[in-house]
């Protein structure tokens, strides 16, 4: 049996791990990209559409999901490696090498965040899609449309790349 069968059996078994430390990077990430595509929409931030008094107070949240993301991936990175120490003392006390359990880790962050960046840029989309639907519809604020804004999608997976990139290093 060699370290990555017992490294699949570890995923098996400690699955419950993976998924919170997931949705932790799914839903930090989603509620970041909402706020990143409402900020960076043209109609929405224009003072002749929309009542500057509504699109101003956009900047706040924007600013507090970005502190979130900064502060809460860092923490769900460190548990979930925290949750993890026990299994790779046990692979250390097999044979595997620092080396190896960095390359094996490094891995499965990987995989992890760029499934939860891709599935939380959709999420966001989506959120954010539905915050322009309750803006028109519920509060009456015509003049205002959902519209892609590549902007907010880099700008997401810029600060989810470096946030992840400095939780892990």
């Amino acid at each position: 049996m060699t370290f990555f069968d017992i490294s699949r059996k570890m995923l098996k078994a400690g699955f419950y791990k993976y998924r919170l430390y997931f949705l932790c990077n799914l839903s930090a990430t989603a509620l970041f990209c909402c706020f990143a595509v409402i900020f960076t929409n043209r109609t929405f931030m224009n003072a002749s559409i929309v009542n500057s008094s509504i699109s101003n107070n956009i900047y706040l949240p924007f600013f507090l999901s970005a502190v979130f993301l900064f502060f809460f991936l860092p923490v769900s990175c460190q548990a979930f490696l925290a949750s993890r120490k026990q299994e790779y003392g046990v692979m250390f006390s097999l044979g595997m090498s620092r080396k190896e359990a960095f390359r094996n880790l490094l891995f499965e962050n990987v995989i992890i965040s760029v499934l939860a960046l891709a599935i939380a840029l959709a999420a966001g989309t989506v959120l954010s899609f539905l915050f322009f639907s309750v803006i028109i519809y519920a509060i009456d604020v015509h003049g205002v449309q959902w519209q892609f804004c590549p902007e907010a999608y880099k700008l997401t997976a810029v600060l989810y790349t470096v946030v992840v990139a400095v939780a892990l290093f």
